[in-house]
């Protein structure tokens, strides 16, 4: 199971840090995960590059088809911000045409997820460079889509844009959701001459606290490009070992993706002071993160991610310590598995005993398939059931799908939505019948369940499928989520886009 692009950010005016409520809520972090964690599979049975049957031609022009008539239904943004999403995820250069129709939509989301899918669906990059360079420098066109395109110059590798970016860049003039996808736009092209001008933005105490972390949160994409990797990771662990002047935003950001951008001991010797020292429990818990990932180093610095956060575990308070659970899930360490085996049946606080369900997941360890059924089909709240059920599926294997094959006749909604999902990350053909029976729920937790499965599961099936029960779902929540489903089920590539993450938290509870 490898994620496409895991450090925290949803959306494109996100930073990526855990939200903070009444409390931090792990589970409103995961949520917005979900759809990147799937499993490695092929999302159809063609063979790669080979030409398609006349049969899957007719297919395609019908998804085409079919996307371009929902583009047309009376509905709302949240479904045309779908359909253009979905044109992004299938990157088929017949949906180009919707795509520069969507560009123009009256939804600022829609138009921005429509500037992607013209990266997507265009045969070259040569296509769309000059569509997006008119339209970052057009005045009348609002700043979401000007943001949008200037992260589409860095999708295509224009580098004779850099100069007019790192002016924008500097300009504080320039409108803030510009200056945002320009950030993001330098970071794609790995630009390590941009990164004092991004650290810049980040330390200005004048500028907006919502681009400072948004501009720091970039360098995270540096990792991308091994000539910046280095420069990026000593930039992000200089801001995190001069915090003075550094709102919580930035130091949230720099945390969750110093891990990621450059996984070395430097790093976890940096992330495990924020962990003990920093004030704010949500920069640790992004710490915590910033620390499984860094895990992924030399086996030393992994050694030394695993201390810190077990050095942490009794001395958090619950919310934190949920990201210390999944920080270990995350790292993939050995022997944390009776750690969070012990906390999953602690019998306490169901949201912490959720984190470590998850945190199995993450940790694929076979070995902890007894102890996820036991409370999936125990009598703990649903909310925890569910959560024990679809690690089971990140898990994966036969003993896996025995596990949700058994949790199958479950009548709480919320743990029966979660079985699908299961059943269709890794289920067999013999589990479609479940599938196609939980698009008919009456429960919208069950269908929301089941749409998940079938995006998990993938390939032409799968996408027509949901692009029907599109047209049949009546609510607009589970309707935009079956539209993008199918994009994601036709996806034939891996989709850079997720790390700018679009923002599924209305679809993806």
């Amino acid at each position: 199971m490898a994620p496409n692009g895991p450090h925290a950010p949803t959306g494109p005016r996100a930073s990526g840090a855990p939200r903070r409520g009444a409390g931090l809520d792990w589970r409103d972090w995961w949520g917005r995960q979900r759809l990147v964690w799937l499993p490695d599979k092929p999302s159809s049975a063609r063979t790669p590059g080979a030409a398609p049957s006349p049969a899957e031609r007719a297919e395609d022009l019908a998804y085409v088809a079919a996307l371009e008539g929902l583009s047309k239904e009376p509905f709302g943004p949240s479904e045309r911000a779908a359909v253009a999403f979905a044109c992004a995820y299938s990157g088929d250069p017949r949906l180009l045409p919707l795509a520069m129709r969507l560009v123009a939509d009256k939804d600022e989301r829609t138009r921005e997820a429509a500037v992607f899918a013209l990266w997507s669906t265009a045969s070259s990059p040569e296509e769309v460079a000059p569509a997006f360079v008119r339209i970052l420098r057009d005045p009348s066109a609002d700043e979401f889509r000007r943001g949008a395109a200037a992260a589409g110059l860095g999708f295509v590798g224009e580098r004779a844009a850099v100069p007019e970016m790192r002016a924008i860049l500097a300009d504080r003039r320039a409108p803030l959701e510009v200056r945002s996808g320009v950030a993001f736009g330098l970071a794609l092209l790995g630009e390590r001459e941009a990164i004092p001008a991004i650290v810049a933005v980040g330390r200005d105490r004048r500028e907006v606290p919502r681009l400072r972390a948004e501009a720091v949160a970039k360098l995270g994409l540096m990792a991308r490009h091994p000539s910046s990797r280095a420069a990026a990771g000593e930039a992000l662990r200089d801001l995190l070992s001069r915090p003075d002047g550094l709102d919580a935003g930035v130091r949230q950001s720099a945390a969750l993706c110093l891990g990621r951008a450059e996984p070395s001991r430097a790093t976890v010797e940096c992330l495990a002071k924020v962990l003990r020292l920093d004030p704010d429990p949500t920069t640790r818990a992004c710490a915590a993160i910033g620390l499984g990932f860094a895990s992924y180093g030399e086996d030393d610095a992994r050694r030394a991610a695993r201390a810190a956060l077990l050095d942490r575990w009794d001395r958090e308070p619950p919310d934190v310590r949920a990201f210390l659970a999944l920080g270990l899930g995350l790292g993939r360490h050995a022997g944390a598995r009776e750690t969070l085996e012990a906390l999953l049946g602690s019998g306490g606080d169901p949201r912490l005993r959720g984190a470590a369900a998850v945190a199995l997941g993450l940790l694929a360890d076979r070995a902890a398939l007894p102890a996820l059924e036991r409370v999936a089909g125990s009598g703990d709240e649903p909310g925890l059931r569910a959560e024990a059920a679809e690690a089971l599926a990140m898990i994966s294997g036969p003993e896996a799908l025995r596990a949700l094959r058994r949790l199958a006749g479950e009548t709480s909604p919320l743990v029966r939505g979660a079985v699908l999902y299961g059943l269709g990350r890794i289920g067999l053909p013999a589990d479609d019948a479940a599938l196609a029976s939980g698009l008919g729920a009456g429960s919208p937790d069950v269908r929301h369940g089941a749409i998940l499965g079938w995006a998990a599961r993938g390939g032409t099936a799968a996408r027509d499928r949901l692009l029907a029960h599109a047209r049949a779902e009546a609510l607009p929540e589970l309707r935009s989520l079956s539209i993008l489903g199918a994009g994601i089920a036709s996806a034939a590539r891996p989709i850079p886009i997720l790390d700018r993450r679009p923002d599924l938290s209305p679809w993806v509870r």
